[in-house]
């Protein structure tokens, strides 16, 4: 296993049991989504993906949890029962057609494939989110920005799986540096591209509004550019900071921006599996009732969508195998 150190440091996992994280108003009180039992999940699939061995058993579990000193030894079966049970509906979710890169019976899961670069997808999501818990696994060897940069690409590889052929995804960060160029000017080829133009509110704008939130754009090919198509204003969130982000992009305020002539919706997306539908459901009221793609849902999208390209895999692939030394070092 992956010593538990590694990833949680020398926290304890004794107030695994949590409260109900919503209030009244059903906003989060923690927005701790992923939820203690879904980042123990995360530590396992990250030791059977990585390891060599690339099985994990529920002994394996309780035995580092308890030589770590992280769990009393009266709720290891507790919460072993619980990291299996949550093993258990991530496979039901994503075992049909191999999305599940793993395989759990009799309180063991084991690796399908050899490489783990043969599921780059998989393992990517997977290494960002746990760096969430891990922060120096983000910035280790690379700036903080290349995480979201590879996250946003794989992001629109997967909406374009999802949406399908007829949709076009346009990654819109990718065309707006860090300068000083106002946004919108460095807005205006791509909404040019899909035959849209900004309105004097966006062209007033201050110079401190860096990209609106906005990461992704999407347009449904209606097979022409009159009034009445439909948009998908799409954020991607890969920090740990993804609850401050789910109220972008703000709808309201792309509107007064843009003259879409259309519908637009939103949807956020996520590296971490939402740990139940509670909050998941949360979110999304969160957004308006906004479209929420976590890991599960992403891996659908990049599969619907097919090969990913070659320097992207070749860019994730580098990305994590630069993380591995620290995520795996004295594992056992």
């Amino acid at each position: 296993m992956i010593p538990y150190q590694a990833i949680f440091g020398d926290g304890r996992v004794g107030s695994w049991r949590q409260a109900d994280p919503l209030t009244r108003r059903g906003r989060f009180e923690e927005r701790d989504a992923a939820g203690t039992v879904g980042r123990l999940c995360d530590w396992v699939e990250a030791s059977v993906l990585f390891l060599p061995d690339g099985v994990a058993s529920a002994t394996d579990v309780e035995d580092e949890l308890l030589d770590s000193g992280s769990v009393p030894e009266e709720e290891l079966t507790g919460i072993s029962e619980a990291v299996l049970a949550e093993l258990e509906r991530r496979a039901q979710h994503l075992s049909v057609s191999q999305y599940y890169p793993f395989r759990l019976a009799d309180d063991v899961l084991e690796r399908l494939d050899d490489d783990w670069c043969h599921r780059i997808d998989y393992a990517f999501l997977l290494v960002a989110s746990v760096a969430q818990n891990q922060p120096t696994l983000i910035t280790d060897g690379s700036s903080y920005d290349e995480v979201g940069h590879l996250f946003e690409a794989l992001a629109a590889h997967s909406y374009s799986g999802i949406f399908g052929s007829a949709a076009r995804v346009v990654p819109v960060r990718k065309g707006l540096p860090r300068e000083e160029d106002h946004l919108a000017l460095r807005l205006a080829p791509i909404l040019e591209s899909l035959g849209l133009e900004s309105n004097e509110s966006l062209r007033q704008a201050t110079m401190r509004v860096n990209d609106g939130g906005l990461d992704l754009l999407a347009r449904f090919d209606l097979g022409d550019s009159r009034a009445g198509g439909a948009f998908v204003l799409v954020q991607c969130s890969s920090g740990l900071n993804w609850a401050s982000k789910l109220h972008t992009p703000t709808r309201a305020t792309w509107r007064d921006w843009v003259d879409w002539r259309g519908p637009i919706w939103r949807s956020f997306c996520v590296p971490f599996i939402f740990k139940d539908d509670r909050t998941l459901r949360d979110a999304s009221r969160d957004g308006e009732w906004q479209l929420i793609l976590d890991r599960s849902r992403l891996i659908r999208g990049c599969l619907r969508s097919g090969t990913i390209e070659q320097d992207l895999q070749d860019s994730l692939s580098s990305w994590v195998r630069d993380r591995l030394p620290r995520l795996l070092a004295e594992a056992s």
